[in-house]
């Protein structure tokens, strides 16, 4: 099913995945083949999931308590809202997270040589939303790993590969605008609370990160490196790295810009849905400004451990916007709209299909087994 662009190297790790199941390096391995039903039904994600809950709520209260905000404060806030716009904001975020979502993973999956319908895709990424929205560290990307081992007969070394790479060009697009944010808000005409002085240290700090993203992507030597790093500490880990790397390997050049044009356009989707959650609370925040504070809440939504990235995120916007637009209550409050505009609401309306995709995944596991 994989297009075989890769040099020798790399079809000598695919030839290990190609093996009869009996000599799979993890098939015989009852800890990682009977466990797909088990994954699903520990209580360990559980847990992970409450302690994220409880992390996010803590920052949250820290935040309240910090800026001496007032529940009445946030009703009124709420009550004067241009209701309208904020109808318009979720529905534009949540289609545009569906559509241009499921089209970036179609894209990626199928520059891989998955053969997969776009059907399938924009039903899949619907059913696993749920899952992937609310579990903390990104382990909800488990649950993708799972189908399209079970239906694509795909290893989890390069179904997980593939996921790293669609993650990681998200990240490089946060990156991107905070980058531009920070460009343009180190003008002295932009006024904004605690990051008005941009001074040259994020702007490197940024910058090299965006270079490492860039080498990584777009050097494959470096991979082979890598691999053969792992390979030194055990044969095993050095195939599985391979295999998490393929993507990174095998894709062409204007593949990788392709995708990460993708990466980047979607990464805008958060930034415009806060400008305009912002002004329908009528604070009047300029773009170059949302630009800024916005991809900076991003990026601190990103740090593992929090439910939905909430916590990080709103301290980012408060912190940011309190001092210079106010009041600190409606930046309170257009932080929790941000992510439930952008994280929650989306992935509850996957729900409908969430029964599809864990039927389908059982189906899977089950005929897996009597195979």
């Amino acid at each position: 099913q994989y297009k075989d662009t890769s040099h020798s190297y790399d079809r000598t790790a695919m030839v290990c995945w190609a093996m009869p199941s009996r000599d799979r390096p993890d098939m015989n391995d009852k800890s990682e083949g009977a466990p797909r039903r088990d994954i699903v039904r520990s209580p360990r994600p559980w847990a992970g999931f409450a302690t994220s809950i409880v992390l996010s709520i803590a920052i949250l209260l820290w935040l309240w308590h910090r800026h001496a905000l007032v529940w009445t404060s946030l009703k009124t806030r709420w009550a004067t809202a241009d209701h309208a716009l904020l109808v318009a904001v979720f529905g534009g975020s949540a289609a545009f997270h569906i559509a241009a979502g499921a089209f970036k993973l179609h894209r990626v999956l199928r520059s891989m040589g998955v053969d997969i319908r776009w059907n399938e895709t924009l039903r899949v990424r619907l059913g696993a939303g749920p899952v992937r929205a609310f579990l903390p560290f990104s382990t909800g990307e488990i649950i993708h790993v799972l189908y399209f081992r079970a239906r694509k007969r795909m290893t989890v070394a390069d179904t997980s590969g593939i996921m790293i790479f669609d993650k990681s060009m998200n990240l490089i697009g946060s990156l991107w605008w905070l980058a531009l944010g920070i460009f343009l808000a180190s003008e002295p005409r932009i006024q904004l609370g605690i990051l008005r002085q941009a001074s040259s240290v994020p702007v490197a700090l940024i910058a090299a990160l965006l270079a490492v993203s860039f080498i990584i992507v777009f050097i494959p030597s470096i991979h082979r490196h890598v691999a053969d790093a792992a390979m030194i500490i055990h044969p095993r880990v050095g195939e599985i790295v391979s295999g998490m790397l393929s993507p990174f390997r095998q894709l062409h050049t204007v593949q990788k810009i392709e995708l990460l044009i993708y990466g980047v356009v979607f990464q805008l989707r958060p930034i415009v849905v806060c400008f305009f959650l912002l002004r329908s609370l009528a604070v009047p925040v300029r773009w170059v400004d949302t630009l800024l504070a916005a991809s900076a809440a991003v990026c601190a939504g990103y740090l593992p451990g929090f439910v939905v990235g909430s916590g990080p995120r709103e301290t980012v916007l408060v912190e940011a916007f309190g001092a210079a637009y106010g009041p600190v209550e409606a930046i309170f409050l257009g932080g929790l709209l941000m992510t439930f505009a952008v994280n929650v609401f989306p992935a509850l309306l996957g729900l409908p299909w969430t029964v599809w995709f864990l039927r389908r995944l059982r189906r899977s596991d089950v005929t897996g087994r009597k195979g």
